[in-house]
């Protein structure tokens, strides 16, 4: 088999989620099967910011974004990927 080379972990720091729809669907946000917005509303055809403070997602961990409905909506997320390598 040989050695394993340690895998680099990831943390991702969320500073802003911006949506924009064309309808009025309502937005849930889910972090490692944990709700962190839920039932957001939004108006149709206006951005939403939908963070009031920093996400955190650790590496390995699921992080969606879903509608209530089929309408369409953008979602833009800025962030900061942080890679901690781990050395032996």
């Amino acid at each position: 088999m040989g050695a394993s080379i340690p895998a680099v972990n990831e943390t991702i720091v969320i500073k802003s989620i911006l949506v924009t729809s064309a309808g009025t669907p309502t937005v849930t946000i889910t972090n490692n099967s944990i709700t962190a917005i839920k039932s957001a509303a939004l108006t149709a055809n206006v951005t939403t910011e939908l963070l009031t403070q920093p996400l955190i997602v650790e590496g390995g961990k699921a992080f969606t974004v879903q509608s209530s409905s089929s309408d369409s909506f953008d979602v833009a997320i800025s962030y900061l990927n942080i890679k901690k390598e781990v050395t032996t």
